[in-house]
């Protein structure tokens, strides 16, 4: 997670160290948030999860952790993953931020049936695309 390639569009991008991961994912396990981790050929490769789980509606988050597995389907794979976990958590509704410029991660979810639904502004300034997707969508689109 320390590597400018993979942080570059994060909103967060301080260095991180194993001590930092850890307290953040004891805070994420212990508010109910549903994290997985993808491993290639041994090695993790991608975090994934839902975030703020309120009511049937979850924050969609995917990091591309390796940049060895970019452009080769890991991406897909796991917004496919997180719609399994989705339908057994009564997760129905979940929504992301992306960077703008960050082609992939755009690709990726438009090619996985999420529709744009405006931009958010954040406090430095920054803005990110909103883009919300619904399990009913998917099962019946």
């Amino acid at each position: 997670m320390n590597d400018a390639r993979v942080t570059r569009y994060l909103t967060v991008q301080d260095k991180c160290t194993l001590w930092d991961a850890a307290k953040y994912y004891g805070k994420q396990w212990r508010s109910n948030s549903i994290l997985l981790a993808i491993y290639s050929e041994g090695e993790q490769v991608c975090n994934c999860g839902f975030f703020d789980v309120v009511g049937g509606s979850a924050e969609l988050r995917i990091s591309m952790c390796e940049p060895s597995v970019w452009c080769k389907g890991i991406g897909s794979v796991a917004v496919k993953q997180m719609f399994e976990v989705a339908a057994t958590a009564n997760v129905g509704t979940f929504w992301l931020n992306v960077h703008p410029d960050n082609a992939g991660a755009v690709r990726i979810y438009e090619k996985n049936g999420f529709p744009h639904q405006g931009a958010v502004t954040f406090e430095d300034g920054s803005t990110q695309l909103h883009m919300v997707c619904s399990l009913d969508d998917i099962v019946n689109g």
